[in-house]
């Protein structure tokens, strides 16, 4: 969840490497690959959202690796969901 609402709500990166404390074991490659994508666009200071991190994964030809464009859409969709029912 924490990837799509980096995506949809902009979550503060502080918050976000906090609430992770280097739990990287828990990351599949695709999220570590998407996860990575938003740190160079925030280091950039770069608007967040997927287009954005679809656009940055294209740059280093590592969107299919991500999950593609597709996949992209379903971590943030899976995020918005997750939002609706609370």
């Amino acid at each position: 969840m924490v990837l799509g609402g980096m995506m949809v709500d902009g979550y503060d990166m502080r918050d976000v490497i906090r609430e992770l404390n280097l739990g990287w074991a828990n990351f599949s490659v695709e999220g570590l690959l998407i996860y990575a994508a938003i740190v160079r666009l925030h280091l950039r200071r770069m608007p967040i959202d997927q287009v954005t991190v679809v656009e940055e994964l294209l740059k280093r030809d590592e969107l299919d690796l991500a999950g593609g464009p597709h996949g992209i859409a379903e971590i943030a969709g899976a995020y918005v969901g997750y939002e609706l029912r609370r």
